[in-house]
């Protein structure tokens, strides 16, 4: 298995495991913050859209379409503390652009050179991840990372354990 087929396969695992843990979620569940202060589903998602949409985009510009407007802005640091519903997405908006950034993601995957991969990650994470292959597979896992997360919510509601 070479680098592409391990952030392929990683990223399309990732986002099984959210589409699963989201998929019995009622829209109100999604802003319900899991533990304490821990940030609510609804921002996290947007958070992970948001990530993964910007930096396809640093690495090679128009891999994947802009955001809704104010999409981005609804879901910055600064945003972290908002609990009104009617200032964020629908759990179906959410789905589909996690899967938009997930599909462009594994074709720029598949676009890019092996020279292309090597070359230095995006200025703003570079010193989390050295290259373009490290930045692609950790936009992969990210998604795996807040799962967690929705995984303890998901104990708290007493929903079945899916995974």
């Amino acid at each position: 298995m070479d680098a592409r087929q391990v952030i392929t396969t990683s990223g399309k695992l990732a986002l099984y495991v959210m589409s699963s843990y989201l998929e019995d979620l009622s829209q109100e569940e999604l802003f319900l913050r899991p533990g304490g202060k821990a940030n609510h589903i609804a921002w996290q998602l947007g958070h992970l859209i948001v990530s993964e949409n910007s930096i396809l985009n640093t690495i090679k510009p128009g891999s994947v379409a802009e955001l809704p407007k104010g999409f981005a802005e609804a879901h910055s640091g600064e945003a972290t503390e908002v609990d009104d519903p009617s200032k964020f997405s629908k759990k179906e908006e959410y789905l589909e652009l996690l899967n938009v950034q997930r599909n462009a993601l594994v074709k720029l995957v598949g676009e890019l050179s092996d020279d292309e991969l090597q070359q230095p990650a995006p200025e703003s994470i570079r010193s989390i991840v050295p290259t373009v292959a490290d930045a692609l597979l950790m936009m992969a896992n990210h998604t795996l990372m807040h799962s967690g997360q929705i995984a303890v919510l998901r104990r708290t509601l007493g929903k079945p354990i899916i995974i």
